[in-house]
């Protein structure tokens, strides 16, 4: 199997997408095996090749049992969530998440599909308070260095959502004291302390865009250092 993901691998760097999909139903069309299914589908998926990588993730739920179908549901979230932002697609938000549930029902704790999930219920669903619930559960009683960056940050925006405005501010803070160099930590710090302390909101959002942050965030950065 692992000389034909290389294949695989090579044929789509090569620009030779429709060998690769033939390959790909030779190797694995008739397979019952979850992982070489999967496996195949993540090729497809780290080179941009999304609905190729759905069609393989979709199959390979349809022959998953209890011992691997959290791992297809997972899988298919992403997928899913990609496609519905690059595709401006909001349909493909209710796949991910109705996916992203099946992960949490049997990993409450799973970092990623959490995330996710939080993420897309504050900003997608607007539904911020869900975000929260699902955060907290996921956290568990974790520390802020058991946790990554991203998560941290997606916690800060649900609580900022919410309206747990002094929550926020509080993980906030202490989460740039441990990651100092974290762009987006930096930039809920400053965010959030933009109005009642504004000599420290300008120093933690230059220091977010000198780092690097992504171009909406940048955006929105240089705006309030220019209120500030």
């Amino acid at each position: 199997m692992r000389s034909t993901l290389s294949q695989l691998e090579w044929m789509l760097d090569s620009d030779r997408k429709s060998k690769a999909q033939l390959l790909a139903q030779q190797a694995v069309g008739n397979s019952q095996n979850v992982s070489h299914i999967l496996a195949v589908a993540q090729v497809f998926a780290q080179r941009g090749e999304n609905l190729d990588a759905q069609s393989w993730g979709e199959k390979a739920l349809l022959v998953s049992n209890a011992s691997n179908k959290t791992a297809v549901h997972g899988f298919l979230g992403r997928i899913y969530l990609r496609r519905a932002s690059q595709e401006d697609n909001a349909g493909f938000y209710d796949k991910a998440r109705t996916q992203l549930k099946m992960v949490l029902e049997t990993q409450p704790r799973d970092i990623v599909a959490g995330n996710n999930m939080a993420w897309q219920l504050a900003t997608k669903f607007n539904l911020p308070s869900e975000g929260v619930n699902v955060v907290e559960k996921v956290r568990g009683n974790a520390s802020l260095e058991q946790l990554p960056p991203a998560f941290i940050d997606t916690m800060i925006d649900c609580y900022q959502r919410n309206k747990q405005i002094d929550k926020a501010k509080e993980i906030a803070k202490e989460a740039v004291g441990k990651f100092p160099r974290e762009a987006t930590l930096l930039y809920r710090d400053g965010v959030l302390l933009s109005s009642s302390e504004p000599s420290q909101a300008k120093q933690m959002l230059t220091r977010a865009v000198q780092l690097g942050l992504s171009a909406d965030d940048e955006a929105e950065a240089k705006r309030q250092l220019a209120n500030l």
